[in-house]
């Protein structure tokens, strides 16, 4: 993929670098290959990024920043907890299916083999900052009687992140697909149960 002549510099690094590490993973991605997808030297790639190592690293926390930042504005304009968390699975799908390079790297980085990613990378943190606010949304639901406290914030924190985890490979895999919805159904059938 090839950017256009108009955009700026380091937005030309950043499409095709984020294209490139979405298809081919960090480490089959050359700092050659991302100058001549972007139409730019490999000082002008240095001079806005340092190295690839830092080019990645501002990919991967652009996209768990932005995941956490769609959590928190769906959290914001909803009142009970069950519909705050609904609220949010089906934001963070929707963000899944209109980003899906973000993602595949996300998910890479997750599962990512020794040398597959820049020496020292830990994504764990960055997920595991994204999971905690979704436990903060059951621990308030908990506070205010709105959800049951016979299970922990963790288990259903747990239970919540595989469904969105869940849809939003689905999301990635199948972008023309109709996911949003689904992801409110599995919610709601987290809050209400199966059972008769």
């Amino acid at each position: 993929m090839t950017t256009s002549p108009t955009e700026a510099p380091r937005l030309k690094i950043w499409n095709a670098a984020l294209s490139l590490f979405a298809q081919n993973g960090y480490a089959a991605t050359g700092v050659q290959q991302i100058v001549e997808n972007a139409g730019v030297t490999k000082p002008t790639l240095y001079y806005y990024y340092g190295s690839k190592a830092e080019l990645f690293e501002q990919i991967v926390e652009s996209a768990f920043s932005e995941r956490r930042r769609v959590m928190e504005e769906a959290v914001g304009k909803e009142g009970n907890a069950g519909e705050q968390l609904k609220a949010m699975c089906e934001a963070l799908v929707e963000f899944a299916r209109r980003h899906c390079d973000l993602m595949r790297i996300c998910y890479a980085t997750t599962f990512a083999a020794p040398g597959e990613l820049p020496e020292g990378m830990e994504s764990i943190r960055r997920g595991e900052r994204n999971f905690r606010y979704i436990m903060g949304v059951i621990e308030a639901g908990i506070a205010r009687g709105e959800v049951r406290n016979d299970f922990s914030a963790q288990e259903m924190a747990l239970s919540i992140s595989s469904q969105y985890f869940i849809m939003s490979i689905i999301a990635v895999m199948t972008p023309e697909g109709d996911t949003e919805d689904g992801a409110g159904r599995l919610v709601d059938l987290f809050l209400k149960g199966a059972l008769p």
